[in-house]
């Protein structure tokens, strides 16, 4: 599995459910400005998607962010804090490194081949 393309981001939406898929979150990207400078000691920096060909939302044109699905057995929960840069964009700054992360996901995708 290759751990810089195939890692996925989104916040969990609560109060959404789906027939088919356990759960619908937002997309988030990394957020380049502040993510070169960052090496895979450090949590990444994530921002919230603005539209990508995984938006599944029905409203696309009114750019009310990405959403996508989301399945339990192949994604794993991660606890982070909300910051704001020098230009006030906001992101979100999880409390695991970007090598612990690419670790949960390895062992999430295991265990559903298994």
């Amino acid at each position: 599995m290759d751990n810089e393309s195939d890692s996925v981001y989104s916040i969990r939406s609560k109060k959404s459910r789906h027939h088919y898929y356990d759960e619908i979150g937002k997309h988030m990207v990394k957020y380049d400005k502040l993510q070169n400078h960052n090496d895979s000691n450090n949590s990444p920096f994530l921002i919230n998607c603005k539209g990508c060909e995984y938006n599944i939302s029905r409203k696309k044109e009114k750019n009310l962010g990405c959403f996508i699905y989301i399945e339990k057995d192949m994604a794993s929960t991660l606890k982070g804090r909300w910051e704001k840069d020098s230009d006030g964009v906001k992101y979100v700054k999880p409390y695991y490194t970007l090598d612990n992360i690419d670790r949960q996901n390895d062992e999430a995708y295991k265990k559903r081949i298994i």
